[in-house]
């Protein structure tokens, strides 16, 4: 009796600290980073025109959620339906010449619900072959674009 009460007591001894490591001791650890912390904001600003603000985020438990958001509000928070929604991981875009509009370059099937109230300031092109995103991948910098991605605010 007394070599089962011994055995009994090593057994839950044990599972108390498999259950501890595994459960609570992860429990105060950000294993997924938090919404803020991948979150990447660049001000848009055109002449004449309230601030636009690009907003990449990546998310997941494997990272494998992206979405590059055009809004008018600089919050960390996602509108899919106020919005121009790109459902890609990297963007180019530039300003006018004249500082009066904004040229977004995606590709084509990242694409979601372009509003057309959203501003008439805002053009985008279309990516699309895997041709042309190579293109612009390698020579945006040569092309005066800028890009965001979601990848940068994970530096």
């Amino acid at each position: 009796m007394r070599y089962q009460n011994k055995v009994i007591t090593t057994f839950l001894v044990i599972l108390f600290l498999i259950v501890y490591l595994v459960y609570y001791k992860d429990k105060n650890k950000i294993t997924a980073q938090s919404f803020s912390s991948n979150f990447n904001i660049k001000e848009i600003k055109l002449r004449n025109e309230p601030v636009f603000y690009l907003k990449a985020k990546i998310w997941g438990v494997s990272g494998n959620h992206t979405r590059i958001l055009l809004s008018k509000k600089p919050d960390n928070d996602f509108n899919n339906e106020q919005d121009i929604v790109f459902y890609t991981d990297m963007i180019f875009y530039r300003i006018s010449l004249n500082q009066d509009s904004l040229i977004i370059y995606a590709e084509s099937c990242s694409i979601s619900n372009v509003t057309r109230n959203f501003s008439d300031k805002i053009k985008i092109v279309e990516l699309n072959d895997n041709d042309q995103i190579f293109y612009y991948t390698k020579n945006y910098v040569e092309l005066n674009l800028k890009k965001i991605s979601v990848y940068d605010s994970l530096h």
